[in-house]
């Protein structure tokens, strides 16, 4: 089972994942993509170490994000990914950006066939004013294209505001 859960900044989208995982069978583990580099982002980092269950195992995916699912649904675990958003932070500047969501895809296909569930957190950055410069404007274009990839693939999709989950699909 794939589900995706889409919302702005500190929506509460990351909780409603963690209580959608507690739901998904065991063993759970908890994939990040985020790196703590500045001390606001590392506040951020520490809040969410400290809201949730601290037996579950956390790993820093980064851009290996499609590698450790494939090695996570052969194990039979199920996972939370938080967040798409932070992943593609770490490698819109690749050459191989298409090529890696093309993996992180085919990965999610493979890793729900298996029979563990994955849940997909990622920001819905289409809701924001247009921005201003070309990086920024790419970025939201890609977010938005890996976000909608996903969601075909999910059985289940969510929006998140103000900590109250609207069922988008499934």
């Amino acid at each position: 089972m794939i589900a995706l859960v889409l919302g702005g900044q500190s929506s509460g989208k990351s909780d409603h994942a963690l209580a959608m995982l507690a739901n998904a069978p065991a063993p759970r583990a908890l994939l990040v993509t985020g790196r703590a580099e500045d001390p606001d982002f590392a506040r951020r980092i520490m809040a969410h170490k400290q809201g949730r269950d601290a037996a579950l195992p956390v790993i820093e995916a980064r851009e290996n994000l499609s590698e450790e699912l494939t090695r996570l649904g052969a194990a039979q675990t199920s996972v939370l990914v938080d967040s798409l958003d932070f992943w593609l932070f770490s490698c819109i500047m690749s050459d191989t950006l298409q090529a890696q969501a093309d993996a992180l895809c085919e990965a999610l296909r493979a890793f729900a066939s298996q029979g563990p569930s994955v849940v997909v957190v990622s920001q819905e950055a289409g809701l924001c004013p247009v921005a201003g410069d070309g990086a920024t404007r790419a970025f939201v274009r890609e977010l938005g294209a890996v976000n909608r990839r996903v969601a075909t693939l999910a059985d289940e999709a969510w929006f998140v505001a103000a900590g109250l989950p609207l069922r988008l699909k499934g």
